[in-house]
């Protein structure tokens, strides 16, 4: 009797030793190159998770779309191919069409205004609408701001824009804001946009500077205008069976981790783009400032248009409200 409970001893303790020394694979994929503010966030959050973890969560990082476009990335969190990603809000659009809200153009006169509505009104209703669809939404980190960016000529009005052949995100919202000024949307993802500029299928467009740097489209351009007419963020996302497999006590650790991220990359893209500006200034790139007039004739073009994504099906009445209750409430708390 004794030989058998000491057997089935050593069998509860190797039993036990395994599951505590489980580890769990954290594959994360987004679009941003290597080397880039994104991913030097994401070494940070690796080395972190994995030392407190004591190497039970092991974090796989694929930068540059290598395990495909935002939008096939988008499907592959969803069906755990992956099991977290970064992805801009227009790409988890094809999931949840409210995404789309952060894709309004002129909306946000500031990374602060952005910030405050983001963290109390609107990630809280995306934190259910992902979870709905089998997502966790761990948060919103810093894309950047939109600009416009040409090979043929300047964009200082809205008249500029009339029958110029734009690449588009594959979003409605972009579709249609490129067509409120009369331009052609091109929609395709970002793997293939230098192709297109290369055979000269596309005559512009917009995205981020850093990305417009990094990803090579700066050598087809030679007008950049700093509308900064779109702030967008990226939503960290991880599938929902595979986040809920975590022990509580990784789950949090992961937390922790990311909880600084949002403002790290703030700073880091910050920087980035003032040496960016100059780089592109010195390979002949024309920057372009709009004065207030010229920025309101882009605004005023696009009076009605949050309203009208909603009657058009785009987004829902209940995300907008959310926005416009978050912006009241900014400006109530800046004592305006």
């Amino acid at each position: 009797m004794k030989f058998k409970i000491g057997w089935l001893s050593i069998l509860i303790v190797f039993i036990a030793s395994t599951l505590w020394a489980r580890v769990y694979i954290m594959k994360f994929a987004n679009i941003a190159p290597e080397d880039s503010p994104w991913h030097e966030a994401l070494k940070e959050y690796k080395k972190f998770v994995e030392q407190n973890s004591n190497g039970q969560v092991k974090m796989k990082i694929y930068m540059g779309g290598q395990l495909g476009d935002e939008n096939t990335m988008a499907e592959k969190t969803l069906y755990g191919a992956i099991e977290c990603s970064g992805l801009s809000t227009g790409a988890v659009a094809s999931l949840v069409p409210d995404m789309q809200v952060f894709e309004l153009p002129f909306i946000w006169d500031s990374y602060e205004e952005y910030d405050y509505v983001t963290r109390r009104y609107l990630q809280p209703y995306f934190e259910k609408e992902l979870r709905i669809k089998g997502l966790f939404l761990m948060g919103f980190v810093e894309h950047g701001w939109r600009n416009f960016h040409s090979r043929t000529k300047s964009i200082r009005t809205p008249a500029d824009l009339v029958g110029m052949r734009v690449r588009s995100q594959q979003s409605k919202m972009h579709i249609e804001f490129w067509k409120t000024f009369g331009a052609i949307p091109v929609p395709i993802p970002i793997p293939r946009v230098l192709d297109y500029f290369k055979n000269g299928l596309i005559e512009g467009g917009s995205n981020t500077l850093i990305l417009t740097a990094a990803l090579g489209w700066y050598q087809y351009l030679k007008y950049i205008t700093l509308s900064r007419h779109v702030f967008q963020p990226v939503a960290v996302m991880c599938n929902l069976k595979w986040w809920n497999s975590l022990p509580q006590k990784f789950r949090q650790l992961s937390l922790k981790g990311f909880a600084p991220l949002p403002d790290s990359i703030h700073k880091k893209l910050a920087v980035s783009e003032k040496g960016i500006i100059e780089g592109f200034k010195e390979a002949g790139i024309q920057i372009i400032k709009l004065t207030p007039d010229q920025r309101n004739l882009f605004k005023n073009r696009l009076k009605g248009f949050p309203e009208r994504m909603v009657r058009e099906g785009i987004i829902t009445q209940k995300v907008l409200n959310l926005l416009y209750a978050g912006k009241k409430a900014y400006l109530i708390q800046k004592g305006k």
